[in-house]
């Protein structure tokens, strides 16, 4: 009962974990879209994934679409590590990933802010 419970906290935690990624991802892309309109706003994104999903299915959408196929991806990696570690470590371990990631992020929302 109470693994259950902290594996429902985890994965809530990564679903903010990954709302907030693709959240800032959105308004770096509109203030590149604002501060430079002559370059592709969708450059700024390195992940050639997610860059395929924002040209495919415009941002809004294909940022939900890739929140989605993120959020699966990342419980696949937790079921992978898990064969090696704990399955609490495993989120841990990744969680910690994603924010590095969203710090990165914020760096570049910064860069790009009006």
């Amino acid at each position: 009962m109470i693994e259950t419970i902290l594996q429902f906290k985890y994965l809530i935690f990564a679903a903010f974990l990954i709302f907030l990624d693709k959240f800032i991802t959105v308004l770096t892309i509109k203030n590149v879209a604002k501060k430079y309109p002559d370059k592709d706003k969708y450059s700024v994104e390195r992940n050639p994934l997610a860059s395929y999903f924002f040209k495919e299915f415009g941002l809004g959408f294909g940022s939900l679409l890739y929140g989605i196929l993120s959020f699966f991806s990342f419980n696949f990696s937790v079921w992978l590590l898990s064969f090696v570690l704990s399955q609490r470590i495993s989120y841990i371990i990744l969680c910690v990933i994603y924010v590095l990631v969203i710090i990165n992020n914020i760096k570049w929302f910064l860069r790009y802010r009006k």
